[in-house]
Parts: C-alpha cells; structure tokens; sequence
C-alpha cells in the first residue's frame, strides 16, 4: 500500500465519521422530451432549479433539488454514481500535500471543524482569517516581505490556522506561496495549517473537471493498487496561472457546492466556522480577522467581525479600504468622520488610483459605504480596530497579538458587567485567561504575560497558582529567558509545580538534539546515544564536564570499584595503547554509579535552590546561555555556579570543530569567568575575611565542591590571579613547609618525619612563619577594616 494511498483512506475515514460524503447537486428532467417542447433559443438558455442550464446537465427525470447522499437513486446516471466528492493532491514542486472536500454548502461548521481538526490531531490557538485583495491586488515588495513573515510567524509560534479563499490571486495566492516558502527554507519546522474557503462552482470548468477526474480515480483505487500519478496535481494545474483555480499550497480546501455553476461565496461559511472554533468547549480559540487591500465588500466581513467581538487588523499601505480606514482611524481617533471626510477619501482612493481597474471600484455606492463605515467607526468597536504601519517599530505578529488582547479586554469588560450567570461566566472566564497567558507564552510576549497578571490582580480567582507553574515549565522547555525571569520575579510560586521528572524530561527532549550530538556525545566517549531513563545520567555529565571531585547529586556512587575501576583502566591505557579500547563511558557509568537515592520531588530537601540549581545545569549542558544568565541571578552560589558554566563551555570549546564555534564557546566561558571575578572582587571589598572563606567553603546544592577546585580545574587563570585567592594561598601555606625544606640537607630531616607518622616533624622540619613585615606596614585603620 502507497503512502499517499494510506493518507487517502483516513482522509475517508475521517469524512466518513462525520457523514459527510455528500454534496448539493440535482436530479434532471427528461431532457429530450424538454427539448423538444423548447423553441432553439430556450433549449440554449433555460436554466433549471438548481442554477445549471438545462444544456449542461446529463440527468433524466424531473427536476428537482437534494443532497446525493443516495447514490442508488434511479434519476441518477451512471457517471453519477462513480464519481466522489473528496480526494488528497499531492504537488511535487513545492512538496506539499492539499486534501479536498466538495461538501453541501449549508453543511454545520461544526461538522467542518470537526473534520480538520480530527485529521490534523491538533486543535488551534489561534485563527487568522486574511481577506480583502482579490484579482486586481499588489503590494508594496517591501510590506508584503514584512507582512508575510510576520503572518507565518505568528500562526506557526501559536499554532494558528490561516483562512483564506483558496483561490489562486489576491492576498490567498499571495499567503501560499509564503508558506510554500517558509516549508522550503524551514524544512524542520511545523507546517502552517491553511484552509481555503471556496464555492466550486467558482472555479473555472477545466479545474472541476481535473479535480472530479482524479476524486473518482480515488474512490475507484480503494479497492485496487492505486497509482502514483493518481493523488498528483495534474500537469496543466501546476502550469496554469488561471485566477479562479485553486491556489495549489493550502493545507485544506473546502469547496462548498450550492448547485449554481457562477458566483462567489459569501463570508457566511468562514463566519460560521471561526465561531464554531472560538467557542468550542475543549478548547479556547482566538481568532482576529487581517484585511489586506479589499473592496467595498470588505466593509460587510469587518462589520461581521465586529459584531461578533472579533478584532481586526488593518494593513495601512496595502490599498483600497484598508488604507481607507485606517487613514480615517488615524485621522480621527476620538470621534467618527463626517459623511464628507468619509466621501473625500473614498474618491481619493478609488477614483484617483489607476490600478483598480475593475469595475466596483469605478461604481462605488458611496451612500452605502458611508453608513457602512460609519458603524465600523463607532467608539464602541474602537478597541477592537488595530492598524499596521509598515514605518512603525512594532512588526505585524505583535500587532496581531495587541488586538487579541484589546479583544480579550472588551470580553472581560462585559463578563464582570454581567450580572446574571456569574458561576458559568467565572469558569469562562478563567479558561480564558489561562489560554490568553499559554498564548503569551507560546508568543514569547512579555506585555501579553504583564497584561495578563495585572487584570487577574482583580479577580485572583480566576487563575491559580498551580496554573502559572505549568506556564513556567513551557517557557523553560522553549527556551524563554525574558519571561523566565519575569515569572521568577513575581509573587507566584512557580517553582511549585517543578519536578524531577520534568528535569529528567527536559534533558530527553534535548538529547536528540544538534547541540547534544556535537557537545555532549563527544565528552562521554562512548557509543550508548539512548535517551537517559534516570537523572544518574546527568552526574555522569558533571564528572565528564566539571570534574571527579564532585560528588554525584543524583544518585549514589560506589566509591571504591569506581576508583579501582579508573585506576585499572588507566594502568592498561598506559601499558598496552595498541589493543586497549574504552568502555562506553554511559555503560561503566551505571555499572558503578546506582540511582538508589529517594525521590527528591516527594521529599521537603527538594527546595527551590535545588530546582533552580537543575535547571540552571540542564541550560548549561544545552547551551541556552541567555537562559543560564536568568537563572544564575537567582541561584545563592553564583560565584561556584558561573565557575561551573565557564568551565562547561571551555570544554565545549575544545569539541568544536568549527573555528568560529570554538571562539564562541571560548567567549561565553570567559564571559562567566568574569562574572565570577566581579562577584568575588565585590566579596572581598566588602568583607576580606569571608570572601576567602567563599573560596574554601564546600557548597553541598553542587556536590560539595568549591570555587577553588572549579577554578583550577577550568584553568581560570583570570580568577586565580584576583586577590582575594591569592591571600587564600598565602593563608592556606601559613605554618606549612618553608622552602628552606628543598635544600638537600633538610631532606634527611623530611624523611625522619615521614617514617615517624609525623611525630618527630616539628623537631626536625622547618615551617613557614608568619610575616610580621607586612602587618606592621599596615595602619590601624586598615588592621580594623581587616
């Protein structure tokens, strides 16, 4: 079975569950008892109920309209009954794969949603619906490069459907071969569902013909192999550059039939369908509505949203009635334009604009646009209108964001001002809030997080503490230093609801990953790639990466085999380098290093410091460096910590094999040596005596390791060289061996000391003592401060 063959059939499945294998059509008179009651002109003009001339149909019987969903039918012919109503195309040029449905056009929404979203396995966080250019629309290179990315970039960080017409012009030809590129250039990211919303009779007669073609090829190859060249576009498709095909990179197409072979669709079946995905009850959905250009037509999508709380985004500069509006928004932001204002710059737009060339653009019913923006203008529905300006500073993805928020603003409004069914409008509430802040997240929007945290100040009900945690870990997972911090600095505890076992999942994630395979895998010198099943995993990565004096955090070691263990294997690489052959470093580790310590997670010893301290070591070990900086600010061993981090990337440094990641990795490791300097330099200066003792102290949340032994180790020759360890080293000698003791007459002496455990040493061995000198330069002043 093919793969394109595999997909077809749960495309089928899934339309079968739904009951939607039907479509509008007609069942036809006699047609040669008609036609011959009919003079010549009425046999070529006579239309039948169902909107088709009576020439173009291939039925017998009376005429009459119903949903084919019984193809048993006697009016139906045979050509009829083998033909189906939905198909998958594949198009190879742009590698992308497009699933159709020919579906009744007063089919529910509810059922269309449904459809896509059962198929795609994935509901949406956002939908987008871009209207407005058709056949005649062009866009400034620069503005639709900036407009373009911002749209892709939004519905993919969001997981974000995009609506359009589906047709191959205007602003929905224009998004397709956006996403086309972005899936070229991006080939490892997750496509952008695009959906086109389309009538079928709007298509051109060669599209219906090749797509009904290749439908009943389908169908037919159910109960056969199918062949490749089946579930491809086919050729003249791909070549065309027709208007009123189908736009060839959307994800879905629904063609919604009514019967009639002319006309355009209205927005009555997207309206619908973004309703039923906003308010559906398992998840919250945010949908804002983009014009781009647009007619006078435009005008009734945007006073639809409005009514519905929908918030839109004008694009100023893309022409027509969006720079229409959005001149009049600027122009006039506390009141609503006169009928003149309005007037003037309709003319202005329409009539002086040599590119509108179609006909409703030189017939405008200035009356009815007027009235019509006149209600778009009201104050009421001024929250909800947001304009793009391609000359601001904030780009189209924030823009759309912003309105979400003035959206959401207008919903809350109106749900603390309605009395009746607070509980119900308590618990809509809340599940609003917690998909606006999982959208802030998944936006990385810091004013989105502000905004959020601010308006639930009011009403703290509305979300939980429990429910900013899990906010907390995605933005750990996706690497989000801005908002880490912000929710670390907030009065929630979000540390609450961090685990072991999110730690664990954390490094699992990231185990696959280039960074891993470049940095980590080199260091353990072994063949065992397997994603860890413990955290024994990461003591491993702490021997390797900062040294065998730290003691394991997660797990116990047994001690001595470990030691015999690299002892023995040193000896042999010593003695026989030819034949000898490392173990893996991950099998000789759990040989010797036994997860047997108690859950910290159910245990009170699993404090914040130890949650930050993990998660502080797993951004190292991943290179996130900016989330390693928000996270050591807020550990209490800072100065160990960024010793720890400087001595990770300087071993990284020493596995690129890029020069200019080798001289990265060398200049973050020296930028957390410096940090480290700074600490201890402002240590010393404020109190010299514990400053030093800083140096010595064993820091058990790090194994029980000390700045020293992390310095020498990581050669910071920089930290060494400060001055508050070298009066460490000159305390640490003070009343040890003088180097009097290197003569060649102590060293009998030495000896003598040796052989008597010590006992004799301080008859015989000569000490270092204290240098009075240069206690006695110092004045009192400074003999106090010290």
């Amino acid at each position: 079975m093919s793969f394109y063959k595999t997909l077809y059939e749960n495309w089928d499945a899934t339309i079968s569950k739904l009951d939607l294998k039907y479509r509008r059509t007609c069942i036809l008179f006699n047609k040669q008892q008609q036609l011959q009651q009919a003079s010549p002109s009425q046999q070529q003009n006579d239309e039948c109920g169902c909107g088709r001339l009576k020439r173009s149909h291939s039925y017998e019987g009376e005429p009459m309209l119903q949903r084919s969903d019984n193809w048993n039918s006697e009016y139906c012919s045979k050509e009829e009954k083998d033909m189906n109503n939905f198909g998958i195309l594949y198009n190879p040029y742009a590698s992308c794969l497009t699933k159709f449905i020919r579906c009744d056009i007063k089919v529910t929404a509810e059922k269309l949603y449904n459809l896509i979203h059962e198929d795609y396995k994935k509901e949406p966080s956002l939908i987008i619906s871009i209207l407005g250019g058709a056949k005649y629309f062009k866009m400034n290179k620069s503005l639709k490069k900036e407009f373009m990315r911002g749209i892709i970039g939004a519905a993919t960080t969001a997981d974000g459907w995009i609506l359009t017409t589906g047709l191959n012009s205007g602003i929905a030809k224009m998004v397709g071969e956006a996403i086309s590129e972005d899936r070229i250039l991006n080939g490892c990211s997750k496509d952008v569902v695009s959906i086109g919303f389309t009538k079928w009779g709007s298509l051109t007669k060669k599209t219906r013909d090749w797509l009904s073609e290749k439908f009943t090829y389908q169908g037919n190859a159910m109960h056969y192999d199918a062949r490749e060249e089946d579930y491809t576009f086919p050729q003249e498709m791909l070549e065309t550059n027709d208007a009123e095909t189908v736009e060839l990179h959307h994800t879905y197409m629904l063609l919604f039939d009514n019967g009639q072979l002319s006309g355009y669709i209205g927005d009555q079946q997207r309206r619908t369908f973004v309703r039923s995905a906003s308010n559906n009850g398992k998840n919250k959905c945010y949908p804002v509505t983009v014009i781009v250009e647009g007619g006078i037509n435009t005008l009734d999508v945007i006073l639809n949203d409005l009514k519905e709380n929908r918030p839109v985004v004008i694009i100023d500069g893309s022409g027509r009635i969006a720079n229409v509006l959005s001149d009049l928004l600027k122009q006039y932001p506390e009141r609503v334009p006169e009928r003149n204002e309005i007037v003037d710059r309709l003319k202005k737009e329409f009539q002086n604009n040599e590119t509108n060339s179609d006909a409703s653009s030189k017939s405008v019913n200035y009356k009815l646009c007027v009235y019509e923006i006149t209600q778009i203008m009201n104050m009421k529905s001024r929250d909800l209108l947001n304009v793009y300006s391609f000359d601001e500073d904030i780009n189209v993805a924030e823009t759309i964001f912003n309105a979400i928020l003035k959206g959401y603003n207008m919903m809350v409004r109106g749900y603390r001002n309605n009395l009746d069914g607070q509980l119900a409008n308590q618990a809509h509430l809340k599940e609003n809030t917690k998909t606006l802040l999982d959208l802030a997240i998944q936006w990385n929007s810091l004013e989105g997080i502000k905004h959020v945290f601010e308006d639930i100040k009011e009403k703290p009900q509305e979300l939980f503490s429990e429910d900013i945690g899990k906010s907390f870990i995605t933005s750990v997972k996706g690497n989000k230093p801005l908002l880490v911090n912000y929710l670390l600095q907030s009065q929630y505890d979000v540390l609450h609801e961090l685990h072991q076992d999110d730690i664990l999942e954390l490094y699992q994630n990231g185990w696959n990953k280039q960074h891993a395979k470049r940095y980590l895998f080199p260091g353990l010198n072994g063949e065992n790639r397997e994603n860890p099943d413990s955290l024994a995993g990461v003591d491993l990565l702490c021997e390797e990466y900062i040294g065998s004096f730290m003691q394991p955090l997660y797990s116990k070691r047994k001690r001595i085999l470990a030691s015999l263990k690299r002892t023995y294997d040193g000896l042999i690489q010593k003695i026989c380098r030819c034949c000898w052959k490392p173990e893996p470093r991950m099998n000789h580790f759990y040989k010797y290093l036994l997860p047997v310590r108690r859950r910290l997670k159910d245990d009170k010893k699993y404090s914040e410091q130890h949650k930050l301290r993990d998660l502080f070591l797993w951004s190292v070990f991943m290179g996130h460096v900016e989330l390693t900086k928000v996270l050591l600010v807020h550990l209490k061993p800072r100065t160990c910590a960024s010793l720890i981090a400087s001595k990770i990337f300087t071993e990284y440094s020493k596995y690129a094999s890029i020069i200019e990641m080798k001289e990265k990795m060398k200049s973050i490791a020296d930028e957390f040596e410096l940090y480290a300097i700074q600490c201890i330099n402002s240590c010393y200066e404020h109190d010299e005596t514990k400053a030093c003792e800083l140096i010595l102290r064993e820091i058990p949340l790090f194994g029980y390791i000390t700045c020293a032994q992390v310095a020498v180790a990581a050669e910071s020759k920089k930290f060494l060289l400060t001055v508050c360890f070298d009066r460490v080293m000159n305390d640490a000698w003070y009343d040890k061996l003088d180097e009097a003791n290197r003569n060649g007459a102590e060293k009998p002496m030495l000896t003598l000391g040796l052989f008597s455990f010590g006992v004799l040493a301080p008859f015989y061995v000569v000490f270092r003592k204290q240098q009075h000198e240069e206690s006695q330069e110092q004045s009192p002043s400074n003999k106090n401060e010290q």
